[in-house]
């Protein structure tokens, strides 16, 4: 079963990342969860695609190079090329001024960048598991981190030029030792990793057996915790960039940014550059536009008497009118985009754009005792899910220019005033373009 999932989560990174002719460098120490990864990988992946390499960081008398000799005999074995090297890993750490771990670090990537450029191998597969993520989460909590450090590892990172996939980071450690056992798997001990010295080994031995005491499923729980947490490190990064692209500054960007993830998003709140505009809207949604969409005019409207036919134009939008005689046995249904409305021959009538304080009562919505219910376009608009680019390009009729009863959202609804009965004798139809 852990095989056959190691080869579907595989197979999807190489499917939408790296491309079906990849080439691996498999990162192999001789412990169990390297071993086990290197099994998988030869078991499921093309072997002319994949070879070994070994760090031998010198940290244990004469057992690191028995863990390089015996990664080699894994690897020669199985026809898979192998590479190793030899590190001072006391004297670069002392000549760096940094810790064993980080130097450590430091030299095994730097190094399977090397090999990776030489070789052309297109990234370097690394043993993390799920245990390992929970770990490096608490680390950088406790040394103090932003988002990027409790998101913990990804399946397919950089470093510079180095890709780095880590194809067990949704296995356990005890799930990978159970495949070992299953498989009857060998593999070498790191005396090292029972000591609680390093700051990983004392997260592994001391910090999260006393949180498995609180939730038995820690590390499962921490897991899907840095999923969601990675989640939102990429929305905030894709928003980043559109703002960016937008040409918002940095100040107005980290504003809009602290806004919408915040519980207090204000709909309707506007930010502008040069030349776009932001809008705020409920639960952290934003409609983000250029200024060259903004309607020139709202206040601008445009008269036409119901006579006969004609065509007009307000602030780039288009429709057509034409007033008729109505006989009963005409359709009533129209296609969309057109709204047929019963008016008075001769009279005036405005299109315009929508203003707050609209409202109409629209045809089918009646009250508990079957009369017509008054609603404000607002309360509409919301119902039928618009944004407010779209609520500013609405086009209503109404009798005057100053009349907040609206006749008709052209294209949307009419009001119960206008509708056609039997007494109907004049029609107009609106068709927007």
């Amino acid at each position: 079963m852990l095989r056959n999932s190691f080869k579907k989560n595989l197979y999807r990174l190489i499917n939408s990342e790296l491309g079906n002719d990849a080439s691996f460098l498999l990162a192999v120490s001789a412990g169990l969860d390297s071993m086990s990864m290197a099994e998988l990988f030869f078991s499921t992946y093309p072997a002319c695609r994949l070879s070994v390499c070994h760090c031998n960081f010198n940290l244990r008398p004469r057992d690191c190079d028995a863990d390089e000799a015996f990664v080699r005999n894994w690897a020669e074995s199985r026809g898979l090329q192998f590479h190793s090297q030899s590190f001072d890993t006391q004297l670069f750490a002392s000549e760096h001024s940094m810790s064993i771990e980080m130097a450590a670090r430091e030299l095994r990537y730097d190094y399977f960048a090397k090999l990776c450029a030489d070789f052309g191998y297109s990234a370097v597969a690394v043993a993390h598991n799920a245990n390992d993520n929970a770990e490096t989460m608490l680390l950088n909590i406790v040394r103090g981190t932003g988002l990027k450090g409790i998101c913990g590892m990804q399946p397919l990172s950089a470093r510079d030029n180095l890709r780095i996939i880590r194809p067990l980071l949704g296995f356990s450690r005890k799930q990978l030792e159970g495949f070992a056992f299953v498989n009857k798997l060998t593999w070498r001990e790191d005396y090292t990793n029972a000591e609680s010295v390093y700051k990983r080994n004392f997260i592994r031995h001391e910090v999260l057996p006393l949180l498995e005491k609180l939730n038995p499923s820690i590390i499962n729980t921490l897991n899907r915790e840095m999923q969601y947490f990675s989640a939102l490190g990429s929305w905030k990064q894709e928003l980043f960039d559109r703002l960016h692209e937008a040409n918002f500054n940095s100040l107005v960007i980290g504003q809009i940014i602290d806004l919408l993830e915040s519980e207090r998003t204000i709909s309707g709140k506007i930010f502008t550059s040069p030349t776009h505009k932001l809008i705020t809207q409920s639960g952290g949604r934003y409609l983000l536009r250029p200024l060259s969409e903004d309607i020139e005019d709202k206040d601008k409207c445009i008269s036409f008497v119901a006579e006969g036919a004609g065509e007009a134009e307000l602030n780039g939008i288009n429709f057509s009118y034409e007033a008729f005689p109505w006989e009963n046995n005409m359709p009533l249904k129209q296609p969309s985009g057109v709204s047929l409305c019963a008016l008075e021959r001769g009279k005036t009538y405005v299109v315009r754009h929508w203003r707050p304080g609209d409202w109409m009562r629209p045809l089918g919505l009646k009250s508990p005792k079957g009369k017509p219910c008054k609603k404000k376009l607002s309360d509409i608009f919301t119902d039928l899910k618009l944004d407010l680019s779209q609520k500013e390009k609405m086009l209503i009729l109404s009798k005057d220019e100053h009349s907040s009863h609206v006749l008709a959202i052209l294209g949307l609804r009419i009001d119960d005033s206008v509708k056609i009965c039997p007494n109907t004798k004049f029609a107009c139809k609106i068709v927007l373009k």
